[in-house]
């Protein structure tokens, strides 16, 4: 609150301040970026089993959470996060297998 010089209190908004880095997408991106990620492991192969294998495989119990935190970057590599981590609002299933 500021006062001006009558003594009559007004409200200002801040500066936005940016501390994750992290850009926030509708869940049409997110959806795309999913796919995206998804079919740039299929084909490498190495660590990640043999060709053909992706985070299904690598992670059979737990890939869409593993999927979800490589899309969300870290504090290096930040990374994108769905409107369902900042919104009040139900979600839907992000990724549908």
């Amino acid at each position: 609150m500021v006062e001006d010089e009558d003594g009559n209190q007004e409200g200002k908004t801040l500066d936005l301040f940016d501390y994750t880095a992290k850009t926030v997408v509708g869940l049409k991106a997110w959806k795309k970026a999913e796919e995206a990620e998804l079919a740039r492991v299929k084909p490498l192969g190495m660590v990640w089993g043999k060709e053909g294998a992706g985070y299904e495989e690598r992670w059979p119990e737990t890939w869409k959470e593993e999927l979800g935190k490589k899309l969300r970057g870290n504090p290096l590599r930040p990374g994108i996060v769905p409107i369902t981590d900042v919104s009040d609002a139900p979600s839907l299933p992000l990724v549908n297998k």
